[in-house]
């Protein structure tokens, strides 16, 4: 990752001129971000949608929504079309950050504890956070869940993924193994409605749109 970082520097430093600008003063985009003040509410609308926005379930198309809350700040802050969820419910074991503390009573020696918890901690717990909290100015779109998404529910499996061997319960390990199999199925169609819904939105694609909600609909 070092030298990754290293030579990303030395390209930013031949295109712009500088070991630490990102091209952010070249976004080609309506929005100066030289030039955006900075809002801590905003911030907060970022962690909050990025994580914890639970999707509403409808008999109505799209079938499952969810609507970015401002938390009643004043300002421009951008949303894709029908789209804003939490990782949390787009990814259910991600809980498995809630175990964390039972995954290191299990590690007897501290000096190990401590390696473990840094080693899934900062890249898949802090640095997400950070990058989270980095977007406050561009706000709330899918195709950020790519630059941290993964690290954090590489984290949380881990996690999971370790009690499960530690564990001499076959009815708990029975438990996750279900869990982890409706998890599967929760994110396959919730993720794919998303999805669709962002890439054939009505207002563009009613045909499309129109096609999924006939093909779910079997009741009508």
């Amino acid at each position: 990752m070092l030298s990754c970082a290293v030579f990303q520097m030395w390209y930013n430093l031949v295109r712009f001129d500088s070991p630490l600008d990102f091209g952010i003063s070249y976004s080609v985009t309506i929005n100066d971000f030289t030039r955006n003040d900075f809002y801590l509410i905003f911030v907060i609308i970022s962690v909050f949608a990025y994580l914890f926005t639970a999707p509403i379930f409808s008999p109505t198309y799209p079938f499952v929504s969810a609507e970015l809350n401002k938390l009643g700040a004043n300002g421009y802050y951008f949303n894709d079309i029908g789209t804003s969820a939490g990782i949390f419910f787009l990814a259910a074991p991600v809980i498995g950050y809630l175990f964390g503390g039972k995954a290191l009573k299990k590690i007897p020696d501290k000096k190990d504890k401590r390696k473990y918890a840094f080693m899934v901690g900062v890249p898949c717990v802090l640095m997400p956070l950070v990058i989270i909290c980095s977007v406050w100015e561009s706000g709330y779109a899918i195709r950020y869940f790519a630059d941290f998404a993964w690290e954090i529910l590489i984290g949380a499996l881990i996690i999971l993924f370790f009690l499960y061997i530690k564990s001499e319960n076959e009815g708990k390990k029975l438990l996750l193994s279900r869990f982890m199999a409706a998890s599967a199925v929760a994110a396959v169609i919730i993720n794919a409605i998303y999805i669709f819904n962002f890439t054939f939105d009505t207002s563009h694609y009613p045909e499309m749109s129109f096609m999924l909600e006939r093909m779910i609909s079997f009741w009508k």
